[in-house]
């Protein structure tokens, strides 16, 4: 009779085999992460783009950029509070200032953020109506003295005379910004180290802390001075920064 031969694997090979394939996970999954959160940066920094391109748009009709909402998100759903207005919807309705469909909500869905002027860590109440309101970008108006929100009823209220609009960044926190702004005035050491912990800068790693931000309009007033700089620092300067941190 032919002997019949059986072949099959040991348990050595066995796990060789799985310590190999988790060697070449440990190395793709990292990866994967880093390019898909660097295709989610380009995204949001080509939205704010085009979100810019329709506010300059809808300031040579009206003669002002919109004002903002109660808590600085883009659209109007979060709390629906009496009185409250719409913010970036006009640039959708009843003319459509923007060139491609609104982009109003960030890659980045944050759950915490910085508060105030000393960047506490804060986490942001989970549930409605937070869920809709972490999914936006921020757009801050300011006008010459505070934050142009809706609701204001101050003698000095004027339209706002610029913004900035915010990506929650992979770090998936926002900034108070106009807290972190209130008081600097000038270009100082101090006030740069404050503001190199709130601006994304891909060369700290894919992932790391910070916001996208763009600045817009003609800044006067209350932070105006450090808002040049904020613009700076999203191109060459950021790097130059980590000094500071």
């Amino acid at each position: 009779m032919n002997s019949i031969k059986r072949f099959g694997f040991t348990l050595v090979e066995l796990v060789t085999c799985i310590a190999l394939v988790c060697m070449l996970a440990a190395l793709a999954v990292p990866n994967y992460m880093q390019a898909q959160t660097s295709s989610e940066v380009s995204r949001a920094k080509a939205d704010l783009q085009v979100l810019q391109i329709g506010l300059e748009a809808y300031k040579v009709d009206v003669g002002a950029y919109p004002w903002m909402n109660n808590v600085g998100c883009a659209l109007r759903p979060f709390f629906n509070s009496p009185g409250s207005q719409p913010t970036l919807e006009r640039l959708t309705t009843p003319i459509s200032y923007l060139p491609s469909p609104a982009p109003f909500y960030d890659p980045f869905e944050a759950d915490r953020h910085y508060y105030g002027s000393t960047l506490e860590d804060v986490e942001i109440a989970a549930g409605p109506p937070a869920t809709e309101y972490l999914k936006q970008y921020f757009y801050h108006a300011r006008n010459l003295k505070d934050t142009s929100t809706w609701n204001q009823s101050l003698p000095h209220d004027v339209d706002p005379y610029w913004y900035f609009l915010e990506s929650a960044g992979p770090d998936r926190h926002h900034h108070t910004m106009w807290q972190i702004l209130n008081g600097m005035m000038t270009d100082t050491h101090d006030n740069r180290t404050t503001l190199s912990k709130t601006i994304y800068d891909p060369t700290n790693g894919a992932i790391s802390r910070g916001s996208i931000w763009v600045v817009g309009g003609s800044p006067q007033g209350t932070g105006t001075s450090m808002a040049a700089v904020i613009n700076a620092a999203n191109s060459s300067e950021v790097a130059e920064w980590r000094v500071y941190e």
